[in-house]
């Protein structure tokens, strides 16, 4: 099999449509399944209108060898990572997806790797840096009195 091939089959893998990706109000990492490459929406809260939610990636790793638990599943690290909390930087956007579709091999994988593709919707959609006119960066920790500056 080409490598064009493989890369094409791996793109279609993580291609579906919105309909055929769950949505879920929890992540609880032990009810993705082990050995694949997941996607959700993740629902941060909701309003009137409709559920604000966040596209997210997992590939949950299993390896035969070692300590297995009864899914098939070895437990290691999870690392986590974000793009596009500013949302007018969707470099990362593409990184993760390049991640996922040529770097990772869950079968081979030791622990889990979740990815928030787009961590600020709003400025994502809005193609803005912060909320409310503010830079986000600016905006954490989340000092009570002010700023993080």
């Amino acid at each position: 099999m080409s490598l064009d091939t493989q890369f094409t089959e791996k793109i279609e893998e993580l291609t579906l449509a919105d309909e055929d990706v769950p949505l879920v109000h929890e992540l609880d990492l032990d009810k993705i399944p082990a050995g694949r490459i997941s996607k959700l929406w993740v629902v941060l809260f909701e309003d009137a209108l409709k559920p604000m939610t966040v596209p997210v990636i997992i590939a949950k790793g299993i390896i035969i060898s070692g300590v297995i638990s009864d899914e098939g599943y070895r437990p290691g690290p999870v690392v986590g990572m974000t793009s596009s909390l500013h949302g007018d930087e969707v470099n990362g956007v593409r990184v993760i997806h390049r991640l996922f579709q040529t770097e990772l091999d869950p079968e081979s994988l030791h622990g889990t790797v979740v990815a928030v593709i787009v961590a600020n919707i709003q400025g994502f959609l809005a193609g803005t840096r912060g909320m409310d006119g503010q830079d986000l960066n600016r905006l954490m920790p989340g000092y009570t009195l002010h700023s993080s500056i």
